[in-house]
């Protein structure tokens, strides 16, 4: 099946720090993929629920929702526009971590070059 619609773009994220928490990204759902922007620091973020939506937050950058996240027909997988992934299985365990194992899980994510 060939996909017809045009590729999602996204606007520039580069936000003044004062302005991050006026912005909220709702992120394009294709099949059973969410598409967030490319940069987002998908592996610092903190996941949270708000009904059937799931809610990314990362320091420094505007909320993602994720529509019915959280509902049968929900996305797999969280995608980032630079190719960073994650499943559906590893955001329901994040959301759900005690402060001290998520630091740990964090840390475990972090490349060694990058810490």
């Amino acid at each position: 099946m060939e996909n017809t619609e045009p590729n999602i773009h996204f606007g520039p994220l580069d936000l003044p720090s004062h302005s991050v928490g006026l912005v909220t990204v709702l992120a394009p759902v294709r099949g059973h993929t969410a598409l967030l922007p490319a940069g987002y620091p998908l592996r610092r973020a903190a996941f949270s629920r708000m009904k059937s939506h799931l809610i990314v937050q990362a320091h420094g950058h505007p909320p993602v929702v994720v529509p019915h996240f959280f509902t049968n027909a929900a996305p797999t997988t969280l995608l980032t526009g630079d190719g960073i992934e994650m499943s559906r299985h590893m955001v329901m365990l994040m959301s759900s971590l005690s402060s001290r194992v998520e630091k740990a899980l964090s840390a475990l994510a972090v490349p060694a070059g990058d810490a």
